[in-house]
């Protein structure tokens, strides 16, 4: 099973999917390695995505694997853009079903007054500026997007990943919801704009994704943080329409179209949002979509490459380390070729 998963027989080649589970699961053996047998299951996410595994102890990973982790680093990032447009759906969606209809101008109201009441009635770059300063973080929007990324960790509890923790114990608060949702939408626009603005090459492959592609939302947003007079319900009113109103009727036609499987959510006629009145309460789940690191450690775990201890703790067996030399061995040679 062993010789199946990893197929170390294989040259180097990223096109090669035998080659590309080898280097993920080289991945997940060097998450739990780095860790020095400190690493718990429920660190996965952050560690990716911050580069943490908890406030102050970082996880800094082997050269060899650093492409590699940078993919699977995107795909937290997408999950996190989802979770954060996941929390302003919900948030609409309880203001919706408390009043079964709601008139666009009166919705478009109660985004202003949400916003109003929370003090963030501001321009979009004056209100990165203030999340940042509530995080530690001082300077001008300008140079908060070339610094964000390194400075804002977990120690901060602003990160998005700690926001998302939040959200999840409060599912049915929608003013937390809307919050959140906000926070990290703007704050994932701060941390990532340097890969953004240099076009890495990784972010560039894996943002132009045509699944609620990542690139356009920060070309948007670059282009409309020009002018710093561009107001937060403007934004805020902007990603609805674009990011979830759109989606959710694009979505739900398809599912209509080729399942016969109604997923409406909600009815928008005559310039007002219905509730679908024969339909049960919804209420939107919140959480991220699921990791597959999560399983390539489980099957790591089984295949005795990895230990775990009675209190959960994660290390690296004999076999486990030799597994994780011989990956980044053909990493190195094909560097050198």
């Amino acid at each position: 099973m062993l010789d199946t998963f990893f197929r170390l027989d294989e040259p180097l080649n990223n096109n090669n999917a035998h080659v590309r589970r080898r280097n993920s699961l080289g991945v997940a053996l060097d998450i739990v390695y780095q860790a020095k047998g400190q690493f718990q299951r429920d660190q996965l996410r952050q560690a990716l995505y911050l580069g943490e595994y908890a406030p102050g102890s970082q996880y800094v990973p082997a050269k060899e694997l650093m492409d590699w982790v940078k993919r699977w680093k995107m795909v937290e990032v997408r999950h996190m853009f989802t979770f954060g447009l996941q929390c302003l759906w919900a948030a609409f969606l309880l203001e919706l079903r408390s009043k079964s209809d709601i008139k666009r101008e009166d919705w478009k109201k109660w985004v202003r007054n949400q916003l109003s009441e929370s003090g963030w009635n501001l321009s979009v770059p004056h209100l990165a500026e203030k999340f940042c300063a509530e995080a530690g973080l001082s300077g001008s929007f300008a140079t908060l997007l070339f610094n964000a990324n390194e400075r804002f960790g977990m120690q901060s509890g602003m990160d998005e990943y700690s926001l998302y923790v939040y959200a999840t114990h409060n599912q049915t608060n929608q003013v937390t919801l809307f919050q959140t949702g906000i926070r990290i939408l703007l704050q994932l626009y701060l941390r990532f704009f340097p890969e953004h603005h240099n076009q890495d090459p990784i972010w560039k492959e894996m943002a132009e994704r045509p699944r609620l592609p990542l690139a356009e939302y920060f070309n948007y947003l670059k282009i409309k943080l020009d002018d710093h007079k561009w107001s937060v319900s403007d934004w805020v009113i902007w990603i609805y329409q674009e990011y979830i109103f759109e989606q959710h009727e694009m979505i739900a036609l398809e599912k209509l179209r080729y399942q016969e499987y109604d997923t409406f959510k909600f009815y928008f006629e005559d310039g007002i949002f219905h509730w679908p009145t024969s339909k049960t309460p919804y209420q939107e789940p919140i959480r991220l979509a699921g990791n597959r690191l999560n399983n390539c450690i489980t099957m790591l775990v089984d295949l005795g490459l990895i230990l775990q201890s009675d209190e959960g703790l994660l290390s690296l067996s004999s076999e486990g380390e030799n597994y994780h030399e011989e990956i980044l061995e053909r990493l190195r040679n094909a560097d050198k070729s």
